[in-house]
């Protein structure tokens, strides 16, 4: 047996918005890749080999979002 909806069910059910997982790892790489940049210039110079894998990571994520016409 469902119960009908009552009018705080439908605002909350009509607010949710699916955000493309792509976006999500878009988002997370260029976190990523920021904190890895602050770290790298004022901590420990060793961490930008670490840029040499995020950013690539990050190109092939974005081109991958374009592809399939998320932006």
């Amino acid at each position: 047996m469902q119960l009908p909806l009552t009018i705080k069910d439908k605002a909350m059910s009509s607010s949710k918005e699916n955000i493309p997982i792509n976006k999500l790892i878009i988002l997370a790489f260029v976190l990523i890749n920021a904190i890895i940049a602050e770290v790298a210039f004022i901590h420990n110079a060793n961490w930008y080999w670490a840029l040499l894998l995020t950013i690539p990571l990050l190109v092939v994520a974005i081109y991958n979002a374009r592809r399939n016409q998320i932006f």
